[in-house]
């Protein structure tokens, strides 16, 4: 940002949006053009000796791709939505050629599992299987990838469980999960000592999340589509370090109840609320935001009639975003 490779840069809490100007996009792709290349639409066409990020827009004649030719690869990645890996034959001969593997993206991919082997590669810091439809089971094995930092496995409304033994994923920082389980391995989750990001989606099974337990590390959560959760708990003591909170479309959830202490000291910098029909008011321990909450945003919340004068008093707000809310009314 200040060298201007990045311009109009928006943090968002949970995300970015920037633009790239021309000029270093295409100073980028000569810097890189050895490197990062999309696969050949030929299978005779060489690869580049030294590539290191291969993309595949098609998942087509993935059998017969020359992975002989791409032992270096350090990331594989599908960019096209919808289509993602759907042979075994190729993941399984990358896992057993690429043991350097960085970054692997099977996100739309149709597994229906994942081989044993993939606990293999101890490189791997990303691993996606976003919006499988067909998984069912996770081996255990991906929690022997000890420098996995970015698991995402949201989407995947098949998977019955998480796999066993979470908590051995020592540098893990981001997660997002969707899975079928009435109760999530909160332990396990709160010893992944180097998690700053949780994301839940999909869990429609779950009816409570986070009771006692403390995530020291969390700065993110992010809670959508869970539609018979009811509680979600939330105070400093069990989150010390959240500044980014997004809760989208939870029918049930009554995010106003729970921890009610206005002197809560929550230090939230960025709050989402997404349709949440049981949302009358906004909950009582946002005040203990009052000298840290600088974005509030609230959409499609029909029941919400009213925003507390406290609100007022929100000493570092910038950004207040309300729409879709049809009943509201401010008290003065």
């Amino acid at each position: 940002m200040s060298i201007s490779f990045l311009q109009d840069f928006i943090d968002y809490g949970i995300g970015f949006t920037f633009k790239i100007h021309d000029s270093v996009h295409t100073c980028a792709e000569i810097v890189a053009w050895e490197e990062c290349i999309r696969a050949p639409n030929s299978l005779e066409d060489k690869l580049p000796v030294f590539v290191r990020h291969l993309s595949f827009p098609e998942n087509k004649r993935l059998d017969k791709f020359p992975i002989q030719r791409s032992k270096n690869v350090r990331s594989i990645l599908f960019p096209t939505g919808g289509s993602g890996a759907n042979s075994n034959v190729f993941l399984n001969a990358w896992i057993s050629r690429c043991k350097h593997l960085r970054f692997l993206d099977l996100s739309d991919s149709t597994y229906e599992t994942l081989p044993q082997s993939i606990g293999k590669l101890k490189h791997l810091r990303y691993l996606s299987l976003a919006n499988n439809r067909n998984i069912k089971i996770l081996s255990d094995s991906i929690c022997n990838l000890l420098m996995l930092e970015m698991l995402i496995i949201s989407g995947c409304i098949e998977l019955e469980t998480l796999p066993k033994g979470l908590r051995k994923l020592i540098s893990l920082q981001h997660l997002e999960i969707t899975t079928k389980q009435h109760v999530l391995p909160e332990d396990e989750i709160a010893n992944l000592s180097s998690l700053q990001t949780l994301g839940i989606e999909f869990c429609n099974n779950l009816e409570s999340l986070f009771g006692e337990i403390e995530l020291a590390t969390l700065k993110v959560l992010c809670v959508s589509n869970c539609k018979n959760l009811k509680s979600l708990p939330l105070c400093i003591e069990h989150v010390p370090a959240l500044e980014t909170l997004l809760v989208d479309n939870c029918d049930t959830l009554e995010f106003s109840k729970g921890h009610e202490d206005r002197n809560s000291n929550m230090r939230l910098k960025v709050l989402t609320i997404v349709s949440l029909p049981q949302l009358v008011t906004l909950p009582l321990w946002l005040q203990g935001s009052v000298d840290t909450l600088q974005y509030l945003s609230i959409s499609s919340c029909n029941n919400l009639v009213e925003l507390p004068p406290w609100l007022l008093a929100m000493n570092c707000l910038k950004t207040i975003c309300i729409t879709g809310c049809p009943n509201i009314t401010i008290r003065k």
